[in-house]
């Protein structure tokens, strides 16, 4: 019965987890219009700073707001160098920026 509790908690943490996923990519999808391949590549950059700084032997509270920075200053950084440059353009031009994004990350 335990074992049955256990895997409904995590069956539960992992749906958040694809919950937030997809939430994030509605929310750009939302605002650019554009289905971000780049999405994951954000997630993956965060991701291995937080693995990084807990390697590092790093408290938790100095941890999460420093992945959040690392993943804001990531996302803007490429809305600058690629998105920017192409707003306005065709639906296809937006998509394959997106693709080359989500290959040079």
């Amino acid at each position: 019965m335990i074992e049955l509790i256990q895997q409904i908690i995590d069956g539960l943490g992992r749906g958040g987890i694809y919950a937030l996923l997809a939430l994030g990519i509605a929310v750009i999808f939302g605002v650019m219009h554009l289905i971000n391949f780049a999405h994951g590549e954000l997630i993956t950059v965060s991701a291995y700073t937080s693995y990084w700084l807990f390697a590092s032997g790093l408290n938790w509270w100095f941890i999460a707001p420093t992945v959040i920075v690392v993943a804001v200053l990531t996302a803007v950084i490429i809305e600058f160098v690629a998105f920017r440059w192409v707003r306005g353009a065709p639906d296809f031009t937006m998509l394959m920026t997106s693709f080359g994004v989500h290959f040079l990350v």
